[in-house]
């Protein structure tokens, strides 16, 4: 009697390491699947956050002109706040610089990778002078005479930029300013007319 109970004892103990080792393998392959995704997650979130180093002069002249025509068009946006009373210009503003206060902080990036200085803002690149001449005429500006002003210098601000990134888009290399450029496009393409469109009501 004993040896057998030895017998199923030890045949019970060998089950039930087996079901341990069992159970071991497949956490760790559980584990290593988990590991994998969470690598390969962390990869593409990089590769998105990366700035893509290939690029030539007409990326370079894209974003030392662009970054401080986008900051014009903040500081633009920002007068609306104060001056503006009427809630579809104020919307517009707040829609406008919340756009391009991202694509100003990508462009920067990019230059930054590129080694292209661009300096503190507001001082750097050939259109800021021009650009910041619509800030300026709207300082003194409220109400309705401010939203027929901002509308108007927004209308042709916009139209200016897209020259720029049509540029870019025909000479480019850098694939990363391509895709910001035709979002810009489409943006502020859209952005026009829906100006166009409020100046009529104001």
């Amino acid at each position: 009697m004993r040896p057998s109970l030895n017998r199923v004892r030890t045949s019970r103990s060998a089950v039930l390491a087996a079901a341990a080792l069992l159970a071991l393998t497949l956490s760790a392959c559980g584990g290593d699947e988990g590991s994998g995704a969470t690598s390969g997650s962390n990869s593409r979130s990089t590769a998105v956050g990366a700035v893509d180093k290939q690029h030539n002069d007409a990326d370079i002249a894209f974003v030392k002109e662009m970054t401080p025509h986008h900051e014009s068009a903040v500081a633009m946006s920002e007068l609306a706040r104060d001056r503006s009373d009427n809630p579809a210009v104020t919307a517009l503003a707040t829609r406008i610089a919340g756009a391009q206060e991202p694509e100003i902080a990508q462009m920067r990036k990019m230059a930054k990778a590129w080694g292209v200085d661009l300096g503190a803002g507001h001082s750097s690149g050939s259109h800021t002078g021009m650009d910041m001449t619509g800030a300026t005429t709207l300082e003194p500006l409220k109400g309705p005479a401010f939203d027929r002003a901002f509308l108007t210098e927004m209308i042709a601000h916009h139209e200016s930029a897209l020259p720029m990134s049509k540029a870019v888009l025909d000479q480019g290399a850098n694939p990363q300013a391509k895709v910001l450029a035709q979002q810009i496009v489409a943006t502020q393409t859209a952005e026009i007319a829906e100006m166009k469109q409020l100046l009529t009501t104001v």
